[in-house]
């Protein structure tokens, strides 16, 4: 739940975020590595999906939520 809040933080209105995972763990208040696992765990579950994969240094992974997580969204 916290990192889903922390993602929805960071989101724009189409529910697309690219934080990074130190920025996520810290909004949450988690370690790193439990972040990673949580995010693994919410894209296997359908909750989240991944854009655009991130390459190293500066370039950051782009999340979005599902359409089921924001009602607001057509």
């Amino acid at each position: 739940m916290l990192v889903m809040l922390a993602l929805a933080d960071y989101a724009d209105a189409d529910g697309l975020c690219w934080p990074s995972v130190d920025k996520i763990a810290q909004k949450a208040r988690l370690g790193s590595r439990h972040v990673y696992n949580i995010l693994r765990r919410l894209r296997a579950d359908g909750v989240i999906s991944v854009e655009t994969r991130g390459g190293g240094r500066g370039t950051a992974t782009r999340y979005r939520t599902t359409k089921l997580d924001r009602p607001w969204a057509g």
